[in-house]
């Protein structure tokens, strides 16, 4: 007897990853699609939707990829489609994930702590106060 072969959602989840970068860097001979990274992607729970979530290594051209990248969108879920081979290709919903920029802050403000320039007084970019956080312990 054969042996069924599982389908998961998270394997699908990662082939959809993987499949979408490759055709953003083969496929599509757009400048602006380059720099673009799909960071991952998350299925609904009938398969139906998928939010994809990207990021660019140059932030100065974020609006210009997200043009293009909503402007494809069409054509990459159908170019899935072929390369896939379900039955059902997944309607793709783009996010732009902020990783790339949140990494870098964390490692300047690891840097700066490790070299002694951090304050007490801590430039709180995210606003929030530890003043804040007392409050709701009362």
């Amino acid at each position: 007897m054969a042996r069924k072969t599982t389908f998961t959602k998270a394997k699908f989840e990662e082939r959809l990853l993987q499949q979408i970068n490759v055709l953003l860097r083969g496929e599509f001979k757009d400048p602006r699609l380059v720099q673009v990274t799909v960071t991952s992607v998350e299925l609904s729970q009938d398969y139906s939707y998928a939010k994809v979530m990207w990021d660019t290594f140059d932030k100065a051209h974020r609006g210009d990829a997200k043009a293009e990248i909503e402007g494809i969108s069409g054509k990459l879920r159908t170019r899935l489609a072929k390369s896939l081979d379900v039955r059902h290709t997944p309607q793709l919903k783009f996010e732009y994930n902020a990783q790339f920029e949140a990494e870098h802050h964390i490692s300047q403000v690891l840097k700066r702590a490790q070299a002694g320039e951090m304050d007490d007084d801590i430039d709180n970019e995210d606003g929030f106060d530890d003043d804040d956080l007392d409050d709701d312990e009362e």
